[in-house]
């Protein structure tokens, strides 16, 4: 099929003619990247479940007691906030305050767990078990 333009027309093709042309022009490949290896990223120990509304993290500034919570904070925080972006991640440090992590749900049920004297891989574990539970 041969679309030519009209013969009263020079070398401007009519509207309707310039619009058929386009539609009649392929299309090229398009590299559209593997949406999968986001949400496996997304499905990783730092996706929150969706009934968690907000976390906050309470700790001391400068005690041993709270080394180990600052060092999992300043690794882990950035990634947590990436992969929710939506969800408040709260950091609360006040002297003498010791370790602990809190995670509210929907209807206000709220769980916490004490960060105490736990090394940084134990408060990512106890961290990645209150946001993937649901409140019970």
């Amino acid at each position: 099929m041969q679309i030519t333009a009209s013969p009263t027309s020079t070398s401007k093709l009519s509207l309707p003619t310039i619009s058929i042309l386009f539609l009649l022009r392929p299309i090229p490949a398009l590299h559209v990247p593997c949406l999968r290896s986001h949400i496996v990223k997304m499905s990783g120990k730092y996706a929150f479940t969706k009934a968690l509304k907000e976390v906050r993290f309470l700790f001391c500034q400068t005690s041993e007691q709270s080394a180990a919570t600052r060092s999992f904070l300043t690794r882990a925080y950035p990634t947590m906030k990436k992969n929710n972006p939506t969800i408040p991640i709260m950091l609360r440090d006040a002297a003498g305050t010791q370790p602990k992590v809190y995670a509210r749900y929907e209807f206000g049920k709220e769980t916490s767990k004490s960060l105490d004297g736990l090394s940084d891989k134990q408060i990512e574990e106890a961290v990645t078990q209150l946001v993937k539970n649901d409140a019970q």
